[in-house]
């Protein structure tokens, strides 16, 4: 099988996971948080300057992303969803 079939088949695999975006950010959030934990943990021990400065603002960061992405999820637009439009008729002669 070639590497352009094999491409395909992972993309059409990628294509049929339901939400497949939110759960990479949720993962990738994540991540980042613990590796900016475990480094001012680092240096925390390495140092003894606290980096209760540095961590506030990356994790309020990631934390604010997970936010905004919940936000989008909770109150978005579901796409079964076929909401009707109602117009006031008199309006729009």
């Amino acid at each position: 099988m070639g590497i352009l079939k094999w491409c395909r088949k992972v993309v059409r695999r990628l294509k049929k996971i339901p939400h497949l975006f939110s759960k990479i950010m949720v993962l990738w959030c994540v991540i980042c948080g613990t590796i900016a934990s475990i480094v001012s943990l680092c240096s925390f021990y390495s140092t003894g300057l606290d980096a209760t400065n540095l961590l506030i603002p990356i994790l309020g960061f990631f934390g604010g992303e997970l936010a905004l992405l919940f936000g989008k999820t909770a109150f978005g637009k579901k796409y079964g969803d076929k909401q009707e439009e109602y117009y006031d008729e008199e309006e729009y002669e």
